[in-house]
């Protein structure tokens, strides 16, 4: 069972997106998922409300269908975490995501050291970059109170919402010279931390997840009706990105278990 959280400085950074996302692409791959939502403003574990009250417009929405999916919110301490982390081991489960709550609070940093590993989310704008590296400080620090025989998570910086022309940059189809100096200043910054290299696209169906559910059901269930197989296709090609950070983060993983 693998463990993954997500820490901010500041709120709307992305923190619960970047969770459904992650989430998504893990039980598209018929992966067994739990989300402690512990943020002050736990979107997370409203996730099947959002869904059952938006509409879907021409595409006739299913029903909430997650069986391989279990959100808890805020927890008492951490006993409650690593009880957790035993029944559901015991239960099959194979990764379990936390979204903390913004802000440099003990408890975050509790609920960060008892993972596998840590993600910051950061939109390649000023505002959000310059918050991710007083993060990265702050998370720093924590390591540094830690005994050299306790395990330490692994940490990556996840850019999102990422505009197109950034994405053609990344990918070496244009020149980064095509960049406004800001969007330039952005993209450095992100890279100069320790960052995954999936980065996830700017996409109206990961802003409206909320709505949409685990995205791997919304295009199955889109795709199966005519008015809704663009829709289907679309949501498909995002959720490879998806997938594609999802495999990255399991293979840090996997490099820090073997180096324990």
């Amino acid at each position: 069972m693998k463990t993954i959280s997500t820490m901010m400085m500041k709120g709307g950074s992305g923190k619960t997106t970047l969770t459904r996302i992650l989430a998504s692409a893990a039980l598209a791959r018929g992966m067994k998922v739990h989300i402690f939502d512990v943020d002050t403003d736990p979107q997370a574990l409203g996730w099947e409300a959002s869904f059952n009250r938006a509409s879907w417009g021409k595409i006739d929405k299913p029903a909430w269908r997650h069986d391989q999916l279990t959100i808890s919110g805020a927890v008492a301490d951490m006993d409650e975490i690593y009880d957790g982390y035993d029944r559901m081991e015991a239960e099959g489960y194979d990764l379990v995501l936390i979204d903390t709550r913004p802000g440099a609070n003990a408890d975050t940093e509790d609920l960060i050291l008892a993972t596998d590993l840590v993600l910051i989310p950061t939109r390649p704008e000023q505002s959000d970059y310059s918050v991710a590296e007083r993060t990265l400080e702050w998370f720093e620090d924590i390591l540094q109170t830690v005994t050299p025989d306790s395990p330490i998570p692994a940490l990556r910086t996840v850019l999102t919402a990422v505009p197109s022309k950034m994405i053609s940059v990344l990918t070496g189809d244009l020149d980064i010279v095509s960049l406004t100096p800001r969007d330039r200043d952005a993209l450095q910054a992100v890279m100069d931390m320790p960052h995954a290299l999936t980065v996830i696209p700017n996409s109206k169906y990961w802003r409206e997840i909320a709505a949409w559910g685990p995205l791997g059901v919304a295009a199955e269930a889109a795709n199966s009706q005519p008015a809704g197989r663009l829709q289907g296709g679309a949501m498909m090609d995002i959720l490879a990105g998806g997938d594609a950070l999802l495999d990255e983060l399991l293979a840090v993983i996997d490099v820090r278990e073997a180096a324990e």
